[in-house]
């Protein structure tokens, strides 16, 4: 969840390279705090780093790069339709890579290991129809209020609101899984964090003047 939520500090990086924005050294400082607290997480050239973290960090690059594209090239594009054509490469994507994935070859030791991605179609069960069900409700409305947060008020106010989803991730892990965060990976937690909060603000300063200056 952490490592998804480097969102903030890529989007920072990418309007540098991409949308030739500048940011200032308060930002840069924020990105590195952020970067910081990563390491934190993955420990790379640790024994016991955890590879996998990789996708959810790719996850928050796609999610940046999503985010500077829509910024950049797609602000005279009406909502919808940019919803519209997201869910149905969504899903085609998905398809695809349902059916890719398990014709992949791959040891029957790395099959193993990682079932939930190389398991294919399976059948639909009245269980996984309800977890299909449940998750899909929830997520639409967790989706639906956070537009209407970002619609009804400020961004640099509501942006810091959606790291308590990481207070809610540990805590659901440690009730269902009785998952308990070792001090390393608490730390990595409060860098990103702290480095998605400056952003936030900085971001919210940054608006509020350009506003003035238009006025």
């Amino acid at each position: 969840a952490t490592c998804f939520f480097t969102a903030p500090i890529f989007v920072c990086l990418f309007a540098t390279v991409i949308l030739k924005e500048t940011i200032g050294w308060r930002r840069v400082i924020a990105v590195c705090i952020g970067f910081l607290g990563v390491l934190f997480i993955i420990q790379p050239g640790a024994t016991n780093m955890n590879f996998i973290l990789i996708f959810p960090l790719v996850a928050g690059i796609s999610y940046a790069l999503a985010v500077i594209i829509t910024r950049g090239f797609c602000r005279e594009q009406k909502s919808f339709s940019l919803t519209f054509s997201h869910n149905i490469f969504y899903a085609c994507l998905g398809l695809l890579m349902v059916s890719l994935i398990p014709s992949l070859p791959l040891s029957e030791g790395l099959r193993d290991s990682n079932k939930f991605l190389f398991m294919g179609w399976v059948p639909l069960t009245k269980d996984i129809l309800l977890l299909i069900g449940a998750t899909s409700i929830t997520h639409i409305i967790a989706m639906t209020a956070t537009i209407r947060a970002y619609q009804n008020a400020d961004t640099s106010l509501v942006a810091p609101l959606e790291y308590f989803y990481l207070i809610f991730a540990s805590t659901i892990d440690y009730l269902v899984w009785q998952v308990v965060l070792g001090p390393t990976a608490v730390m990595g937690i409060f860098l990103v964090v702290t480095s998605g909060i400056i952003i936030s603000f900085r971001e919210g300063i940054t608006k509020n003047s350009q506003n003035k200056d238009y006025e």
